[in-house]
């Protein structure tokens, strides 16, 4: 476990394989092989628990090589996640259930 993550649940973001875990403290050792000249960027992304069902980690925009760092503002409630993002791109998070709505720019 690295030091400082503490979270129950947490998504672990491999940007070259383009694959996305959910994890936990628990969870068994991840094998990391790189071979000469080869590069994978780690995102840790904590899940935060938005009502009994609900689970949401935003990872943010997958075509920057700093994806967290393309989220500049985030507001949670029970029943909605707004998010604000610097840059264009593909869009990553995870959610524990299927959004019903989703707006661009407000529409």
């Amino acid at each position: 476990m690295l030091n400082g993550i503490r979270r129950r649940k947490q998504l672990k973001w491999e940007s070259e394989d383009d694959k996305l875990l959910v994890i936990t403290c628990n969870s068994k050792a991840i094998p990391i092989t790189l071979q000469p000249f080869i590069f994978e960027v780690f995102s840790f992304v904590p899940i935060k628990k938005l009502s009994l069902a609900v689970k949401f980690g935003p990872v943010g925009l997958t075509n920057m090589f700093n994806s967290e760092g393309t989220i500049e503002g985030l507001v949670f409630s029970e029943t909605s996640v707004g998010i604000e993002l610097k840059g264009e791109g593909n869009f990553l998070a995870y959610s524990s259930m299927s959004p019903k709505k989703c707006y661009l720019n407000g529409a």
